[in-house]
């Protein structure tokens, strides 16, 4: 039908000429207004990967070879065990934010002596301002409906959300990350911080049994925390504990790859980033070798012939009445490829400044 986009299954959507010219035009402004608004969020912060299937499968590792070992010179090798694997898979979820402008703006536009492409320009502005609410938020979120998986998804250990991957967390252990928690409120300490980070490097030097496997405590461990997420009120209270301790500002070493106006603070190196979407009374410990966005690409057709593929697409959908209407589109999943190698420290006091 004229005025709308034709789409197709996996590997991605195929835009009809009209939207794909402009997709073309409007994606760079739309995208640097976006990245602008979003600042050190996590959306800027995660590296973005292109799909190649129709969902996201991940292997996970959940049992090793533990044959073998020290022996004498003619004695027995022992016998091989046997790595398992499950694979997991993770929807795509859809995200839009509409746009119309009305016959009348582009009138006053072009009488101002401007095109009407920048009485379109000013509305994708504005809705980009908007749109990074939504990903910031989605981001931040236990997954409910049809939004993205979350943060607080997979950094949790099955209290909160008990199935990540399409797996069941009591089945496969691996699947959970440290949580520290004490089911009250206790202030945030740099003990309970290093606490967090030493569980997350060695593992927490005990068997977890799960119904299908279980997680060895050998096997545990092995991560590095790149960043330490939280909320604004637990971050000024780790500037008041940080300040006391004569550990004020961040060392040179914890600037790596940090805009230096969200955060001059940091712990073990790794910044200390606040997010107002973040859940309350959280510390968000995350190794960042093990997250990605992941989308699912939408192909361009320009009236050249010319195939490109986008990531952000802007659908028309045509007239209504006296207005024009389109959307923007993204199709996309947050990723953590390794949950147990992140920690969350829950429980903390947000109503005052701990005392130092």
């Amino acid at each position: 039908m004229a005025g709308h986009d034709s789409t197709t299954n996996a590997p991605g959507a195929v835009l009809n000429p009209l939207s794909s010219t402009l997709t073309y035009i409007f994606r760079p402004g739309f995208l640097s207004l976006l990245d602008a608004s979003l600042g050190d969020g996590l959306w800027t912060r995660l590296p973005k990967i292109m799909a190649r299937g129709a969902d996201i499968r991940q292997k996970f590792h959940y049992s090793r070879n533990t044959g073998g070992g020290a022996t004498t010179e003619t004695g027995t090798v022992g016998t091989a065990g046997a790595q398992r694997y499950i694979t997991g898979r993770l929807p795509f979820r859809i995200y839009t934010k509409p746009v119309e402008v009305t016959d009348f703006y582009q009138a006053q536009s072009i009488a101002a002596g401007h095109s009407g492409y920048e009485a379109w320009a000013d509305e994708i502005a504005r809705s980009a301002e908007d749109m990074r609410q939504d990903i910031e938020k989605g981001l931040w979120t236990a997954q409910t409906g049809n939004a993205i998986n979350g943060v607080p998804d997979y950094v949790d250990d099955g209290s909160n959300t008990n199935s990540i991957w399409g797996l069941d967390r009591d089945d496969y252990p691996m699947l959970r990350a440290l949580r520290l928690a004490t089911g009250s409120d206790r202030d945030l300490t740099l003990l309970l911080m290093r606490q967090a980070r030493r569980q997350a490097l060695h593992g927490t030097g005990a068997d977890v049994v799960g119904g299908q496997t279980t997680f060895a405590a050998e096997d545990q461990g092995g991560a590095r925390i790149s960043l330490w997420a939280t909320t604004p009120t637990l971050e000024q209270h780790y500037e008041a504990i940080i300040t006391a301790n004569a550990r004020y500002p961040m060392p040179p070493g914890g600037r790596r790859g940090t805009d230096p106006s969200q955060t001059d603070m940091a712990y073990g190196e790794a910044p200390i980033v606040a997010s107002k979407y973040c859940p309350s009374g959280a510390m968000f410990g995350l190794d960042l070798r093990y997250w990605h966005i992941e989308i699912l690409p939408q192909h361009l057709v320009l009236p050249t012939g010319e195939r490109r593929v986008t990531d952000f697409a802007l659908i028309i959908q045509g007239r209504a009445g006296q207005k024009i209407q389109a959307f923007w589109r993204i199709y996309f999943q947050l990723v953590c490829t390794n949950p147990h190698r992140n920690v969350l420290i829950d429980d903390l006091d947000e109503s005052a400044e701990p005392s130092v």
